[in-house]
């Protein structure tokens, strides 16, 4: 289990997080290949402390069931590795296009 993963919203506009999200993917992707028999299970970043027994039953419902980040969030950090790439083959057209 890996807990406390970063889903933002997509309309955040911080730096620092984005520092993190990057940070935080360059470790979920050497899990993935160094535990790639392994099921791994990914807990959310909770804005409160998983304290009691209703935050507690919320909170083991994603051992279960895989969470799914709400449509306003990004797909976890690497959505934004991936626009990066997008983005810079983008500027690579326009400069290309001479504009």
């Amino acid at each position: 289990m890996i807990n406390q993963i970063l889903y933002p919203e997509a309309n955040h506009c911080s730096r620092l997080l984005e520092a993190r999200m990057r940070m935080q993917q360059k470790y979920l992707d050497q899990f993935e290949e160094l535990y790639e028999d392994f099921h791994i299970t990914r807990m959310p970043l909770r804005a409160e402390e998983v304290r009691g027994s209703d935050l507690l039953e919320a909170f083991s419902a994603n051992l279960v069931n895989p969470y799914v980040p709400p449509d306003n969030t990004l797909d976890g950090p690497g959505q934004i590795s991936k626009m990066e790439k997008e983005l810079e083959e983008l500027r690579k057209k326009v400069a290309a296009a001479g504009l």
